[in-house]
Protein backbone atom coordinates (compact mmCIF):
# COMPACT_ATOMS: atom_id res chain seq x y z
CA UNK A 1 0.00 0.00 0.00
CA UNK A 2 1.44 3.41 -0.86
CA UNK A 3 0.91 6.98 0.63
CA UNK A 4 -2.62 7.98 -2.19
CA UNK A 5 -3.87 4.68 -1.53
CA UNK A 6 -3.79 4.94 2.51
CA UNK A 7 -5.11 8.08 3.16
CA UNK A 8 -7.98 7.49 -0.06
CA UNK A 9 -9.29 4.03 2.59
CA UNK A 10 -13.08 4.74 3.58
CA UNK A 11 -11.71 4.23 7.36
CA UNK A 12 -8.61 6.68 6.88
CA UNK A 13 -10.92 9.36 5.31
CA UNK A 14 -13.49 9.18 8.31
CA UNK A 15 -10.88 9.50 11.04
CA UNK A 16 -9.58 12.87 9.41
CA UNK A 17 -12.59 14.16 8.84
CA UNK A 18 -13.54 13.43 12.95
CA UNK A 19 -9.88 15.12 14.42
CA UNK A 20 -9.83 17.61 12.08
CA UNK A 21 -12.02 19.85 14.59
CA UNK A 22 -10.23 18.63 17.40
CA UNK A 23 -6.74 19.78 15.98
CA UNK A 24 -7.28 23.22 17.33
CA UNK A 25 -10.98 23.68 18.23
CA UNK A 26 -10.87 24.67 21.94
CA UNK A 27 -12.45 22.40 24.03
CA UNK A 28 -13.09 19.81 20.84
CA UNK A 29 -10.72 17.47 22.71
CA UNK A 30 -9.61 17.37 26.41
CA UNK A 31 -7.60 15.64 28.14
CA UNK A 32 -5.07 15.55 31.59
CA UNK A 33 -4.00 13.50 33.90
CA UNK A 34 -0.96 13.45 36.65
CA UNK A 35 2.59 13.96 35.68
CA UNK A 36 5.09 13.59 38.74
CA UNK A 37 4.33 16.54 41.00
CA UNK A 38 1.89 18.51 38.50
CA UNK A 39 -1.35 18.27 36.58
CA UNK A 40 -1.62 18.32 32.59
CA UNK A 41 -4.44 19.72 30.55
CA UNK A 42 -4.82 20.27 27.16
CA UNK A 43 -7.96 21.67 25.55
CA UNK A 44 -7.34 20.58 22.05
CA UNK A 45 -4.25 18.74 19.99
CA UNK A 46 -2.79 21.77 19.17
CA UNK A 47 -3.00 22.84 23.08
CA UNK A 48 -1.08 19.59 23.62
CA UNK A 49 2.05 20.25 21.36
CA UNK A 50 2.12 24.25 22.98
CA UNK A 51 2.72 22.72 26.29
CA UNK A 52 4.95 20.05 25.11
CA UNK A 53 6.79 20.27 28.62
CA UNK A 54 9.61 17.17 27.86
CA UNK A 55 13.66 17.73 27.39
CA UNK A 56 13.45 21.60 28.80
CA UNK A 57 11.05 22.84 26.88
CA UNK A 58 9.35 22.87 23.07
CA UNK A 59 12.20 25.25 21.84
CA UNK A 60 14.80 24.10 23.77
CA UNK A 61 13.95 20.29 22.49
CA UNK A 62 13.28 22.19 19.13
CA UNK A 63 17.08 23.66 18.99
CA UNK A 64 18.20 20.07 19.96
CA UNK A 65 16.37 18.26 17.46
CA UNK A 66 17.85 20.94 14.55
CA UNK A 67 21.63 20.50 15.48
CA UNK A 68 21.03 16.58 15.56
CA UNK A 69 19.40 16.47 12.67
CA UNK A 70 22.57 18.53 10.85
CA UNK A 71 24.65 16.12 12.14
CA UNK A 72 23.43 13.26 11.23
CA UNK A 73 22.31 14.47 7.68
CA UNK A 74 25.86 15.28 7.41
CA UNK A 75 27.45 12.33 7.94
CA UNK A 76 25.09 10.92 5.93
CA UNK A 77 25.68 12.90 2.89
CA UNK A 78 29.53 12.49 3.21
CA UNK A 79 28.84 8.56 4.05
CA UNK A 80 31.06 8.79 7.18
CA UNK A 81 29.85 6.01 8.86
CA UNK A 82 31.80 6.65 11.93
CA UNK A 83 30.42 10.66 12.13
CA UNK A 84 27.11 8.79 11.57
CA UNK A 85 27.37 6.60 14.35
CA UNK A 86 28.41 9.22 16.74
CA UNK A 87 25.62 11.16 15.79
CA UNK A 88 22.95 8.20 16.00
CA UNK A 89 24.64 7.82 19.61
CA UNK A 90 23.97 11.04 20.88
CA UNK A 91 20.08 10.68 19.07
CA UNK A 92 19.69 7.69 21.33
CA UNK A 93 21.14 9.34 23.74
CA UNK A 94 18.74 12.48 24.02
CA UNK A 95 15.88 9.94 23.39
CA UNK A 96 16.87 7.85 26.50
CA UNK A 97 17.48 4.40 24.61
CA UNK A 98 21.60 4.59 24.44
CA UNK A 99 21.58 1.64 26.64
CA UNK A 100 19.24 -0.45 24.67
CA UNK A 101 20.20 0.75 21.06
CA UNK A 102 24.19 1.84 21.20
CA UNK A 103 25.85 -1.36 20.87
CA UNK A 104 23.93 -2.21 17.73
CA UNK A 105 24.68 0.68 16.24
CA UNK A 106 28.17 0.82 16.97
CA UNK A 107 28.39 -2.72 15.81
CA UNK A 108 27.65 -1.49 12.48
CA UNK A 109 30.82 -0.12 12.04
CA UNK A 110 31.89 1.21 7.98
CA UNK A 111 28.43 -0.28 7.24
CA UNK A 112 26.22 1.84 9.40
CA UNK A 113 25.36 4.75 6.40
CA UNK A 114 25.11 1.86 3.82
CA UNK A 115 22.69 -0.17 5.91
CA UNK A 116 20.84 3.40 6.97
CA UNK A 117 20.64 4.19 3.12
CA UNK A 118 18.61 1.37 2.04
CA UNK A 119 16.46 1.78 4.45
CA UNK A 120 15.39 5.67 4.27
CA UNK A 121 14.90 4.84 0.02
CA UNK A 122 12.03 2.48 1.88
CA UNK A 123 11.21 4.56 4.51
CA UNK A 124 10.62 8.16 2.79
CA UNK A 125 6.84 8.82 2.77
CA UNK A 126 6.57 10.59 -0.56
CA UNK A 127 7.91 6.81 -2.18
CA UNK A 128 6.80 4.08 0.43
CA UNK A 129 4.98 1.14 -0.07
CA UNK A 130 4.59 -1.28 3.28
CA UNK A 131 4.43 -3.80 1.09
CA UNK A 132 8.25 -3.51 0.42
CA UNK A 133 10.06 -3.01 3.75
CA UNK A 134 12.40 -5.02 3.15
CA UNK A 135 15.59 -3.08 3.58
CA UNK A 136 14.83 -1.80 7.15
CA UNK A 137 17.01 -4.36 8.95
CA UNK A 138 16.75 -2.19 12.58
CA UNK A 139 13.99 -0.38 13.63
CA UNK A 140 12.01 0.19 17.41
CA UNK A 141 11.45 3.18 19.34
CA UNK A 142 14.97 3.96 19.63
CA UNK A 143 15.84 3.86 16.17
CA UNK A 144 12.58 5.25 14.99
CA UNK A 145 14.43 8.57 16.38
CA UNK A 146 17.37 8.43 13.86
CA UNK A 147 15.33 8.25 11.06
CA UNK A 148 13.26 10.81 12.00
CA UNK A 149 15.42 13.51 12.02
CA UNK A 150 17.45 11.75 8.63
CA UNK A 151 14.44 11.70 6.49
CA UNK A 152 11.75 14.36 5.77
CA UNK A 153 8.35 14.09 7.17
CA UNK A 154 8.86 10.79 9.32
CA UNK A 155 7.78 11.09 12.60
CA UNK A 156 9.36 9.57 15.92
CA UNK A 157 6.60 6.28 16.82
CA UNK A 158 7.38 5.23 19.94
CA UNK A 159 4.54 3.71 22.71
CA UNK A 160 3.68 7.27 23.51
CA UNK A 161 2.59 8.62 19.94
CA UNK A 162 1.20 4.78 19.33
CA UNK A 163 -1.06 5.01 22.39
CA UNK A 164 -1.93 8.49 21.71
CA UNK A 165 -3.33 7.92 18.10
CA UNK A 166 -5.06 4.66 19.78
CA UNK A 167 -6.92 6.36 22.16
CA UNK A 168 -8.15 9.52 19.34
CA UNK A 169 -9.18 6.00 16.86
CA UNK A 170 -10.81 4.31 19.56
CA UNK A 171 -13.17 7.94 20.49
CA UNK A 172 -13.81 8.06 16.82
CA UNK A 173 -14.87 4.10 16.61
CA UNK A 174 -16.77 4.24 19.72
CA UNK A 175 -19.25 7.32 18.70
CA UNK A 176 -19.58 5.36 15.35
CA UNK A 177 -20.49 2.60 17.20
CA UNK A 178 -17.91 0.54 15.20
CA UNK A 179 -16.58 -2.58 17.46
CA UNK A 180 -13.49 -3.92 15.60
CA UNK A 181 -10.48 -1.58 15.21
CA UNK A 182 -10.35 -1.37 10.92
CA UNK A 183 -6.44 -2.54 9.87
CA UNK A 184 -5.41 0.92 8.50
CA UNK A 185 -6.02 2.44 11.72
CA UNK A 186 -4.79 0.08 14.25
CA UNK A 187 -1.71 1.59 15.17
CA UNK A 188 0.57 -0.32 17.77
CA UNK A 189 0.94 0.97 21.39
CA UNK A 190 3.89 0.48 24.10
CA UNK A 191 3.93 0.18 27.65
CA UNK A 192 5.11 2.51 29.86
CA UNK A 193 8.36 1.37 31.80
CA UNK A 194 9.19 1.75 35.45
CA UNK A 195 7.31 3.08 38.21
CA UNK A 196 7.23 6.10 39.84
CA UNK A 197 7.91 5.83 43.50
CA UNK A 198 5.73 2.78 43.71
CA UNK A 199 3.26 4.28 41.77
CA UNK A 200 0.99 2.04 38.95
CA UNK A 201 2.22 2.49 35.61
CA UNK A 202 0.40 4.85 33.88
CA UNK A 203 -1.84 3.15 31.26
CA UNK A 204 -0.77 3.13 27.37
CA UNK A 205 -3.14 0.86 26.24
CA UNK A 206 -6.29 2.18 24.31
CA UNK A 207 -8.06 -1.04 23.16
CA UNK A 208 -11.31 -1.33 24.38
CA UNK A 209 -13.68 -4.35 24.70
CA UNK A 210 -13.58 -5.06 20.98
CA UNK A 211 -11.72 -2.39 19.79
CA UNK A 212 -8.22 -3.91 20.14
CA UNK A 213 -5.03 -2.33 19.28
CA UNK A 214 -1.62 -4.62 19.16
CA UNK A 215 1.18 -3.84 21.76
CA UNK A 216 4.20 -2.62 20.18
CA UNK A 217 6.78 -5.53 20.31
CA UNK A 218 10.58 -6.22 19.07
CA UNK A 219 9.16 -6.78 15.74
CA UNK A 220 10.89 -4.98 12.84
CA UNK A 221 8.16 -5.32 9.97
CA UNK A 222 5.47 -4.11 12.34
CA UNK A 223 6.86 -1.25 13.86
CA UNK A 224 8.01 -0.21 10.77
CA UNK A 225 5.02 -0.43 8.84
CA UNK A 226 3.33 1.53 11.87
CA UNK A 227 5.77 4.37 10.95
CA UNK A 228 4.61 4.51 8.01
CA UNK A 229 0.97 4.86 8.18
CA UNK A 230 2.09 7.38 11.02
CA UNK A 231 4.18 9.61 8.63
CA UNK A 232 1.12 9.44 5.75
CA UNK A 233 -1.38 10.04 8.67
CA UNK A 234 0.13 12.75 10.37
CA UNK A 235 1.70 13.89 7.51
CA UNK A 236 -2.36 14.93 6.07
CA UNK A 237 -3.23 16.27 9.55
CA UNK A 238 -0.22 18.27 10.09
CA UNK A 239 -1.06 20.56 7.10
CA UNK A 240 -4.35 21.62 8.30
CA UNK A 241 -5.78 24.65 10.77
CA UNK A 242 -3.13 25.83 13.13
CA UNK A 243 -0.55 23.35 12.44
CA UNK A 244 -0.53 23.99 8.48
CA UNK A 245 0.44 27.67 9.50
CA UNK A 246 3.56 26.77 11.29
CA UNK A 247 6.72 26.71 9.10
CA UNK A 248 6.22 23.57 6.57
CA UNK A 249 9.78 21.62 8.21
CA UNK A 250 7.76 22.23 12.07
CA UNK A 251 3.99 20.98 11.24
CA UNK A 252 4.37 17.30 11.57
CA UNK A 253 7.19 17.38 14.61
CA UNK A 254 4.85 19.46 16.48
CA UNK A 255 1.58 17.12 15.60
CA UNK A 256 4.07 14.14 16.78
CA UNK A 257 5.27 16.66 20.15
CA UNK A 258 1.62 16.77 20.67
CA UNK A 259 0.52 13.24 20.67
CA UNK A 260 3.59 12.23 22.75
CA UNK A 261 2.49 14.75 25.18
CA UNK A 262 -1.34 12.96 24.79
CA UNK A 263 0.48 9.24 25.19
CA UNK A 264 1.93 9.62 28.52
CA UNK A 265 -1.36 8.25 30.34
CA UNK A 266 -4.73 7.82 28.76
CA UNK A 267 -8.01 6.77 29.97
CA UNK A 268 -8.14 2.93 30.45
CA UNK A 269 -10.96 1.33 27.89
Amino acid sequence: MNRAEYLSTPDVRSFIDWVTPRLCTEGAFTHHYRQAHNEWSCASIFDAYRKYSWHGGLQANQDTLDTLSRRLRTAFDARDSRAFIAAGSDVLRWGGVIARNGKTLSALGEDAVPIFQRAVNQLAPCGADTDHIAEVRLMNAGFTKIYALLIDDFPIYDGRVGAALGYLIRLHLQERGVTTVPRELRFPWGAAKGSQRGQTLKNRNPSSGGLVFPRLAANIRVHTRANIMAAWLLGELSALSRFGQLPAQRRLRALESALFMIGYEIPVG
